[in-house]
C-alpha cells in the first residue's frame, strides 16, 4: 500500500503518552528521553525518521518541521539537547 492512501489513517495510541499528543508533547518527549539516549556510550548517532510533515509518511505530525517549513518547538529542543550534550 502507497504511504500517501495511508495518510490520515494512521494515529499514534494517546495511552502511550503522558499528555494530549502535540508539538508541546513532542518538545518535552525530547526533552525527557534524548539525555538518556546520548547518556549511553553506545549511542552514536541520533536519527529523526520523519523531519518533515511536508511528506505523508508512517507517523503523521510526527516531523520537527511543519508542512509551511516553519520549525516546531521540538527541533528547537533537539538542537539545545545537541548543544548540551554534544559539544
Amino acid at each position: 500500500m502507497h504511504w500517501a492512501s495511508l495518510q490520515g489513517h494512521l494515529e499514534v495510541d494517546p495511552r502511550f503518552w503522558k499528555k494530549p499528543i502535540d508539538e508541546t508533547a513532542q518538545a518535552e518527549w525530547i526533552d525527557d528521553h534524548l539525555p538518556l539516549l546520548l547518556a549511553k556510550p553506545s549511542v552514536v548517532a541520533v536519527f529523526w525518521n520523519h523531519l518533515s510533515d511536508a511528506q505523508p509518511h508512517r507517523f503523521p505530525h510526527a516531523g520537527l518541521i511543519r508542512r509551511d517549513g516553519t520549525a516546531k518547538s521540538g527541533f528547537a529542543h533537539l538542537t539545545r539537547q545537541r548543544t548540551l550534550h554534544w559539544t
